[in-house]
């Protein structure tokens, strides 16, 4: 991880370590005080929003080449998805992605964003009664 994009983690940890985002329905979303960020795995500074958990999904893929990288990876959320959306829509562009697009009103529920010569999918898809959260991650190494 370069320099400044460690800057740029640091100062979004302190800030997000003190405020928090509400829901649609005004409950409080925030990341855990006092505790260490938690990251997607397979991501060195993708952080995982409060309230995600693995989900145990035989699709997880994770692969290195010398072109590059692949994250595939599911989280769970029993709570409001608005919640985990607007954490990545706030957090992320302060971590250098920038937004690609953001699908709400299709049948896929998704944001895209873009960094460097990394490529970031969220997913977003409730299945019985239950949130799913998907991150697919593609990096280039050229």
């Amino acid at each position: 991880m370069s320099a400044i994009k460690k800057i740029l983690f640091c100062a979004l940890f302190f800030v997000c370590s003190c405020s928090f985002f509400k829901t649609a329905n005004n409950q409080e979303f925030e990341m855990q005080k006092g505790s260490p960020v938690q990251f997607v795995e397979g991501s060195q500074d993708i952080p995982l929003a409060t309230g995600l958990t693995k989900s145990a999904n035989d699709d997880d893929l994770g692969f290195d080449s010398i072109g590059g990288s692949v994250i595939s990876i599911a989280y769970k959320n029993e709570g409001e998805k608005d919640g985990v959306k607007d954490f990545y829509l706030k957090t992320l562009p302060q971590l250098g992605w920038k937004i690609v697009k953001a699908n709400e009103f299709s049948s896929l529920d998704t944001l895209d964003f873009m960094r460097d010569k990394e490529k970031l999918e969220i997913e977003f898809i409730t299945e019985n009664q239950m949130n799913l959260v998907k991150f697919f991650v593609e990096s280039s190494a050229q």
